[in-house]
């Protein structure tokens, strides 16, 4: 068999003949077979099986997954779609290796699972143990996730080892999870697709197993607890209460999805859109999200490329009071009903809900969950554009602006009609506003030597600025439920933020990072790979504010030698070993400064020192992964 080489459009194209015939295949595209003859016109279509294989790792163009010398795992789009979900977290759980998705609560919406997800455990006690999130090239906070339709990822690529995650440097101690949203393909007609799902959430498993009216009122007649009369009362009643029942209901979750992807001669396009409504199995709670999406790119010429991918989402929460202001309303409200008589009935005569229980002597916790609304609702939008140029054969220029920016408002409210308030309401506002930029500067040259030897060499810069601010605000003096917003309150009321834990602070942090990347390649068999990243963080401390980070790792392709090559019952076989340094600066954003705070000591205002400041705190020194 005779090898020839081309290049066809800079991209190296490989082709072998057989019996006068040249089969040509490329990465991403299906293998053609033509006659070998003077002049020979071939185009190459786009093998989708092919391009599930191709991920992005880092900064740069994407690589195959067999030549990635770090510890990766990719999870598609058809694993993402085949478990229809509200939260993509949800759908990456079981999938990946060492990944561990938590959630603090089973509220519709909850926007903790980002957050208290792990890769390879809790690495620190003080800094922060979650992944980076990195959207389309542009690090995004770990909230964004529950924000997105997972019906617009193409593939998830978690970075495990310091091999894989040191290009990151003082962000990548927790591993890297890497999005890559979906595109259309070029000189592709527009494919419309449309989609829903349907799923009902329940109790995994009852709370209880409590006695039937019989039961109980046999149990407390038997041992002098009721009386006789009112033990033949409560049986004539035929009232058999199941509480768990009254409670708990199954709740539907439906979704339904839009999308239209396609490309011509230049333009390539993705645009999509979604609506998800989800109820929540307790009373008063629910969660509503629409998102839009619009994925674009466009080759103006040979050497110019320029896109944009953007996507907005709006959603609205409804918290029940039985999660609202934590486990003391959870206690005594759903917790505690559970345990109420049987023999009790919440219903009157008509089969309507009953404020108050007879017998109980006790309002019943929905109605109270109708006296006090607890809604929220958040605007998110986060997006990049890029310029791409190629002035000579081989050498990428990139440049991206990354942008995520979100409004939150939460309304709290206990009304007049309140049993407890004697007709005198109370209404809080929340209000968080975040916002973050990113960009990211990069060079990438790749080349090769006598056809065997694969170079990439890459340099960049990125620089990152966040800020956020809120308030609370809060008012009473409202004394008509249809009158009860916060500018209704005839007089205003100090605000404990301690009860926000502190999130309400204003902060901004800045980012300063440099980096580079070199690999090699031979012949398929041996790879190398060698990064190099410089943060500096405001985070840290005047003296000691920028850290470096380096990784190297080496594989061996076994199954290429020719020794293996022909072993049919062996797919796969790999040697890999690396080594690199990563850090956490998931910290606050000022421990390293010296500060006061106010408190009140004897009805009188005053001063003390809130923190003593560390000018030496930073990532001077790293661990080796």
């Amino acid at each position: 068999m005779n090898n020839f080489y081309l290049f066809i459009n800079q991209q190296f194209i490989i082709l072998y003949s057989s019996a006068g015939t040249l089969v040509i295949s490329f990465i991403g595209m299906q293998s053609q077979e033509v006659k070998i003859k003077p002049n020979v016109n071939v185009v190459l279509k786009s093998d989708a099986e092919a391009l599930d294989e191709v991920v992005v790792v880092g900064y740069g163009s994407a690589k195959k997954v067999g030549t990635v010398v770090g510890s990766i795992a990719n999870v598609t789009s058809e694993k993402i779609a085949s478990r229809p979900v509200v939260n993509v977290m949800d759908a990456l759980q079981g999938q990946v290796a060492g990944l561990q998705v938590f959630t603090s609560s089973g509220d519709p919406g909850d926007k903790s699972m980002a957050a208290s997800s792990y890769l390879r455990g809790i690495g620190s006690l003080t800094a922060g143990n979650a992944p980076l999130y990195v959207l389309d090239g542009s690090p995004v906070s770990s909230e964004i996730m529950s924000m997105m339709n997972p019906n617009d990822f193409a593939s998830v690529t978690v970075l495990k080892d310091a091999s894989a995650t040191s290009i990151y440097g003082s962000r990548a101690a927790n591993g890297v999870i890497y999005i890559t949203t979906k595109r259309g393909k070029m000189n592709e007609k527009a494919v419309v697709t449309v989609s829903g799902n349907y799923g009902v959430s329940m109790l995994a498993k009852d709370v209880a197993t409590p006695m039937s009216s019989s039961q109980l009122l046999g149990y407390q007649l038997k041992h002098g607890i009721i009386t006789q009369e009112t033990y033949d009362k409560y049986m004539a009643s035929g009232v058999n209460t199941n509480w768990q029942d009254y409670f708990f209901k199954n709740a539907p979750t439906y979704q339904g999805n839009l999308s239209v992807q396609g490309g011509g001669d230049k333009s390539l396009y993705y645009l999509s859109a979604s609506y998800m409504n989800q109820e929540g199995i307790v009373y008063g709670s629910g969660y509503e999200r629409y998102t839009l999406r619009a994925n674009l790119e466009t080759k103006v010429n040979d050497w110019l490329r320029i896109g944009a991918n953007i996507a907005g989402a709006y959603d609205m929460t409804e918290t029940s009071l039985y999660t609202y202001q934590g486990s003391n309303y959870t206690a005594g409200g759903i917790l505690g009903t559970l345990l109420n008589q049987p023999y009790f009935n919440p219903y009157d005569e008509n089969g309507n809900r009953l404020e108050k229980i007879p017998g109980l002597n006790s309002y019943d916790p929905n109605y109270l969950t109708d006296k006090s609304p607890n809604k929220g609702n958040q605007a998110q939008f986060n997006g990049n554009a890029f310029i791409q140029l190629t002035p000579i054969k081989g050498l990428t220029l990139r440049s991206q602006l990354g942008i995520e920016a979100y409004d939150y408002r939460k309304t709290s409210k206990k009304l007049s009609s309140h049993p407890s308030v004697d007709g005198i309401g109370t209404t809080t506002e929340l209000f968080k506003r975040n916002s973050q930029f990113t960009i990211t500067n990069t060079a990438e040259y790749k080349f090769d030597v006598n056809y065997d030897h694969h170079i990439t060499l890459l340099a960049g810069q990125e620089g990152i600025k966040s800020n956020f601010s809120g308030f609370v605000s809060k008012t009473t003096g409202q004394n008509d439920d249809r009158l009860s917003g916060i500018w209704s309150g005839t007089s205003a009321l100090l605000v404990n933020l301690d009860d926000y834990s502190g999130s309400m602070n204003p902060y901004s942090y800045a980012y300063l990072s440099f980096f580079g990347r070199a690999e090699y390649a031979y012949k398929e068999k041996y790879y190398a790979d060698f990064s190099v990243r410089n943060d500096a963080s405001s985070r840290f401390g005047a003296d000691n504010r920028a850290a470096t980070f380096f990784s190297g790792g080496l594989m061996w392709n076994i199954k290429e030698e020719d020794f293996l090559k022909d072993v049919d019952f062996l797919t796969s076989l790999k040697l890999k070993g690396s080594v690199g340094s990563t850090g956490n600066s998931e910290i606050g954003n000022y421990d390293h400064l010296g500060l006061v705070g106010t408190r009140n000591y004897n009805t009188q205002g005053g001063w003390y020192i809130s923190a003593p400041g560390n000018e030496q705190l930073g990532l001077g020194n790293t661990d080796f992964d």
